[in-house]
């Protein structure tokens, strides 16, 4: 089931984005033209960025337990780098863009090559990104609900807990620590601070899936890149003992320079 899902997500446009490419269009990091929904992807990105500034809130509320205060920012942290993370990559879209385009455009242009040794290299990068975003979006999946079911399965396996909280000598189980401006700990505010709470766990493991695994390709695509170009300047005056004309020579030199400025760049 897994791999018929990654079958599907796969882009001709796109040979080793793909994957990529289709999750982060829809957790909103490359956003969509239409007015509307953008303003939504917005407002979600803006929600959550909201939402970690009351976790920051509330640390400074129990200041005083300094135990609550680092099991608090254990979570807080990654929450600030996740929103971070997001903002940044919508700031500077068109730049991101400008990247992924290049990379689609080059990668795309090197697949066509008849030459073995650069199938082979292609092949093995490929391959290798595939299983990296699958084993790590499966990593993030899981994550999301161990940490969002935390809550619950200490709920159901214990009866002395559940009788606390009936008892009100616990409070109400909550996934984070976050300020709210509205009792939390008994219905319906509880409710709502779960499912607020559901959701920004959600956000969290999509956009890091989205923006950490197309971090990751964008690396392993450079390192294969300079693989690809290595080979090619061992060939640049000819292989197999067989040499070339000065006009091939330049020709060769010349794309072996632009590949590496590009790169640069």
């Amino acid at each position: 089931m897994i791999q018929e899902f990654f079958d599907s997500i796969e882009d001709p446009k796109r040979p080793l984005l793909g994957p990529n490419y289709w999750l982060i269009e829809k957790v909103g990091l490359i956003l969509p033209k239409n007015l509307i929904s953008k303003i939504l992807y917005l407002m979600c990105h803006e929600f959550v960025s909201a939402f970690v500034l009351t976790q920051y809130i509330e640390v400074y509320m129990v200041r005083s337990d300094l135990d609550l205060i680092l099991t608090n920012l254990t979570v807080s942290v990654n929450s600030f780098i996740c929103v971070v993370k997001a903002n940044a990559f919508i700031y500077w879209q068109n730049d991101w863009k400008e990247v992924l385009k290049y990379i689609t455009e080059i990668d795309k242009s090197e697949r066509g090559t008849s030459d073995t040794t650069m199938k082979q290299i292609i092949n093995s990068y490929t391959k290798y990104c595939r299983l990296l975003i699958k084993f790590y979006w499966v990593l993030l999946l899981t994550t999301c609900i161990c940490v969002s079911g935390t809550p619950l399965i200490r709920y159901l396996s214990s009866s002395n807990y559940r009788e606390a909280i009936s008892n009100g000598t616990e409070p109400f189980p909550h996934i984070f620590s976050s300020w709210v401006p509205f009792d939390k700990f008994s219905s319906p505010g509880c409710w709502i601070t779960v499912c607020i709470h559901i959701f920004c766990c959600a956000y969290g493991a999509t956009m890091t899936a989205a923006y950490d695994s197309m971090i990751l390709v964008i690396m392993i695509f450079f390192e294969g890149s300079l693989k690809l170009l290595r080979h090619k300047c061992k060939k640049m005056f000819g292989s197999n003992g067989l040499g070339v004309t000065d006009e091939q020579a330049k020709i060769t030199l010349r794309e072996l320079y632009t590949t590496h400025t590009l790169m640069l760049k």
